[in-house]
């Protein structure tokens, strides 16, 4: 039988895993759906690589988006990333892979997190209750529910804790084994999630945590304090990270050569690194007021958080209250915070400038304000360090009157900075003026009037009401504690901070990104293979570029390049004759010229995709397609795609033809690619920069294209 504490301690865990779905449960339930980059973006790779898979075939190249895109080097696809493979066991089980189980997958993410938290505040020797409460507040921060339009960016972040309670265990615990294997498997886990500007921005989190809190738990030990000491720890710490990203070099030395090879993917290009900014009135919403904020980089907590952790400031002030090392970590979780924030606020951040001018990887990355992501483990640490001094005010009865002066002071400060932001309409105009505008005008057209108003009030009340309330009942609390015992007292406390924090951001969290109904209907089907195979021979789509729209498409390929994530020698040719956006065909483009193009993309009937000509030297499109067309009938070409042979990641096609010439398999090039004719290598070249092209003699061939990126 389980003693009385074990099974508490389970309830905890279980409680904290399960959290993020009750608070998320209109997301969790499916009664509504998550939008933004989700269904296209992510999604999609997951439910093709599951089809393939039940067929036997390991789909290592996507055929169906931009003409042809690597797959096992994709981030998006996340290939490698172990916990995600649970999708695929699911599809196995049920035969199905639902947009709502990969959402709840994702809510799992969220789960991991928490948990992470929890373990990593333990390992700090922080009360367990305390570190339960903050582990489940921690999940309703704006942060992090923003994240569950990017899948791949919760799983990533969801490892972050983990990896400090992993520093923890070989720093301060003194476990070497436990802390290597954790940071060991959770930096694995990080790195293949899928998400590279989060593997960047973990080197800003574990190198400040590293560096400077390894000295301050030894320093607290002066017994066994060393120079040497800190040197041992940092190559301890070292090691397990060292090795996990030697595991996955390979794979990421390859992800690095296709993400430089994308189209709009520079190098130290100040618009690029800008394109989402952040300021200081940004970083003030989110500690006060969200609609001042852009969700690319808020963090809000709720208010009675904002309160806490500023109360906790106050107490820094009080001599001897605050234990020494309590105090250290304090102030570096605020050092931290300061110098991301700062670093965040990108064009207003000489910081910023500096590092992009000076670092590798800051001037090929955007949105650098989801680098406050990593601000979270230290919102959660100040979090919990505020409760606990708040119960050693109660336990003993010290200045009880005093910091109930205290807590009014901050609210009616917050409440005035609130009150100022939302008369003088103070809000990021992206999103609430037309994203969180447009959600939210519809839920509350689709709910009841009651309802309906409450919703209503996240246009910038809501916030300054919960600060009232949440001043109201602490209040309260505080000045009835005499008349309270100590443990009923913990239970009204966390009530009333899971309720009051929970209650506040309830709405937002789900809403954020939410949608009444998924855009793409998924069938159910028995043989996504020869599916793929039809799609071969199909009309090709030019006109999508929202993500790998194969599914959305009637599973046809789309010839069109998606945000961010085509070929750029593949956008250099369609964008002479096609706009990105809708596939409209550009001003000034001869009409007897798109009839070209349109054949050479498999637009237009009859929609082929291997082409004969008599070299591969040609200016455009036009001129090549002009030439194989006269060359193939010249030439008496012929030629059959084995479509029994066909996985996407292998073309076989058997030809004849009276002269020597070059065949041209409308698919991008990559340097992965092997070709064999008559089952002798043979060298791939490309055709207009971007297609794959081999040079064959007169008679019969058979020719086979492998994609092999290992």
């Amino acid at each position: 039988m389980f003693s009385e504490e074990k099974k508490f301690k389970s309830f905890i865990l279980i409680s904290i895993l399960i959290w993020p779905f009750i608070f998320l449960f209109p997301l969790s339930l499916g009664i509504i759906v998550m939008g933004n980059d989700f269904d296209l973006i992510y999604f999609s790779y997951k439910r093709y690589i599951a089809e393939m898979l039940s067929v036997g075939v390991v789909p290592l190249w996507s055929p169906s988006e931009g003409s042809g895109m690597s797959l096992i080097f994709n981030p998006f696809a996340q290939y490698f990333y172990i916990p995600g493979w649970i999708n695929y066991l699911i599809y196995f089980i049920t035969e199905s892979l639902t947009l709502h189980t990969f959402l709840n997958y994702t809510i799992f993410g969220l789960s991991i997190f928490s948990l992470g938290i929890y373990k990593w505040l333990r390992s700090l020797k922080i009360n367990l209750y305390i570190c339960a409460i903050v582990a489940i507040l921690i999940v309703c921060n704006l942060k992090l529910t923003e994240l569950l339009r990017f899948p791949n960016a919760v799983h990533s972040a969801a490892w972050f804790p983990w990896i400090l309670y992993g520093i923890n265990s070989i720093t301060h615990n003194g476990k070497f084994w436990r802390g290597f294997i954790v940071i060991f498997f959770s930096n694995s886990f990080l790195i293949t999630a899928g998400y590279p500007y989060f593997i960047v921005y973990s080197l800003f989190l574990f190198g400040f945590y590293i560096a400077i809190v390894c000295p301050i738990f030894l320093v607290s030990d002066k017994n066994n304090f060393k120079i040497v000491s800190i040197f041992s720890l940092y190559i301890k710490n070292i090691i397990p990270f060292a090795l996990s990203y030697l595991l996955a070099l390979p794979w990421l030395l390859n992800v690095k050569f296709f993400l430089k090879n994308l189209v709009d993917r520079t190098e130290n290009n100040w618009e690029f690194s800008t394109e989402h900014n952040f300021n200081w009135i940004d970083t003030l919403g989110s500690w006060i007021y969200p609609p001042a904020s852009t969700t690319e980089g808020w963090y809000y907590s709720g208010i009675l958080i904002s309160i806490l952790i500023i109360f906790l400031i106050t107490l820094l002030f009080r001599k001897d209250f605050i234990s020494n090392i309590d105090r250290k970590l304090i102030l570096f979780s605020f050092f931290f915070i300061i110098f991301i924030t700062y670093f965040s606020w990108v064009q207003s951040s000489f910081l910023f400038k500096w590092s992009w001018e000076n670092l590798p990887l800051i001037g090929s990355l955007r949105t650098w304000p989801r680098l406050n992501i990593t601000l979270l483990p230290f919102i959660a640490l100040l979090l919990a360090y505020s409760i606990k001094y708040i119960e050693l005010i109660l336990r003993e009865n010290q200045k009880i009157k005093s910091s109930v002066v205290t807590f009014i002071l901050i609210s009616f400060s917050l409440i005035f900075l609130q009150v100022c932001l939302n008369i003088f309409d103070i809000k990021d105009a992206e999103y609430w003026g037309y994203w969180q505008k447009l959600r939210f005008e519809y839920a509350i057209e689709s709910t009841p009037n009651i309802i309906g108003y409450f919703i209503s009030l996240y246009n910038g009340e809501i916030y300054i009401i919960f600060n009232i309330i949440s001043l109201i009942l602490i209040s309260i609390l505080f000045l009835k504690r005499k008349k309270i015992n100590l443990r009923k007292f913990k239970l009204l406390f966390i009530f009333l901070l899971i309720f009051t924090v929970s209650a506040e951001l309830f709405i937002i969290s789900n809403l954020q990104w939410g949608l009444d109904k998924w855009k793409t209907n998924y069938i159910q089907t028995s043989n996504p293979l020869y599916e793929l195979r039809m799609a071969f021979n199909k009309k090709k789509i030019i006109d999508t570029v929202k993500g790998n729209e194969y599914f959305r498409d009637n599973k046809r390929f789309n010839v069109n390049y998606p945000d961010n994530y085509g070929y750029n020698s593949h956008a250099k040719n369609f964008t002479k004759y096609f706009e990105r956006y809708g596939g409209k065909i550009k001003e000034g483009v001869d009409e007897a010229d798109i009839y070209y193009v349109k054949k050479f993309y498999g637009n237009s009937e009859p929609y082929k995709k291997i082409f004969f000509s008599e070299n591969i030297k040609y200016e455009n499109i036009v001129n090549f397609m002009k030439d194989s067309d006269l060359y193939e009938i010249n030439s008496n070409f012929n030629h059959r795609i084995l479509l029994e042979k066909y996985d996407g990641n292998n073309v076989e096609i058997n030809i004849t033809t009276d002269q020597m010439g070059w065949v041209s398999y409308i698919d991008n090039w990559d340097r992965d690619w092997e070709a064999y004719v008559n089952n002798d290598k043979v060298e791939i070249y490309k055709l207009l920069g971007s297609y794959k092209s081999i040079k064959v003699k007169k008679g019969f061939s058979n020719i086979k294209f492998q994609y092999k990126p290992w």
